[in-house]
């Protein structure tokens, strides 16, 4: 019998996923945090879209591309290499330049950078930093080549 560190219910040792012979989590609690994530992205990537096409914008980011932007960067921040408890949608390119709801222009990035940034040029923002790294630099910029399906000014 193990305790659950979310419900704090008692519970037999199958009824929690084993992680290097550890137990946290139980299988119920584990189901619903994810589904409430899952539900809180896609929440996300429909209010995105929206506001997208009404600045005239193309939107196609999926919840797919999001799980593959996080986990390409280690579901870390992209620009200080912070763990945030959530990480935002970041438009490398900001809206109001024209940056597009594309798998080439969201980055992961905390709560910080992504209003530190705000709608300041990356190439501009970055380098002033306290917490710059050129090999994140190049990180982002090779995702971003790596994703592109159209000619982009900024990578």
């Amino acid at each position: 019998m193990h305790i659950c560190t979310k419900c704090k219910k008692y519970k037999a040792d199958c009824y929690f996923p084993k992680t290097n012979n550890l137990f946290s989590i139980c299988f119920e609690c584990k189901y619903k945090l994810e589904k409430t994530e899952v539900l809180k992205i896609i929440a996300i990537v429909s209010e995105q879209t929206i506001r997208s096409k009404k600045a005239g914008l193309k939107a196609t980011f999926t919840f797919e591309q999001w799980c593959f932007a996080k986990k390409h960067f280690g579901h870390v921040c992209c620009y200080c290499g912070g763990i945030p408890l959530e990480l935002c949608q970041d438009h490398f390119i900001p809206v109001i330049k024209g940056g597009k709801y594309i798998k080439n222009n969201i980055v992961p990035a905390c709560e910080f950078c992504n209003q530190s940034k705000h709608h300041e040029d990356f190439f501009t923002w970055y380098p002033r930093q306290r917490f710059y790294n050129k090999e994140r630099e190049a990180k982002i910029l090779k995702y971003l080549k790596k994703n592109v399906n159209n000619n982009n000014p900024y990578v």
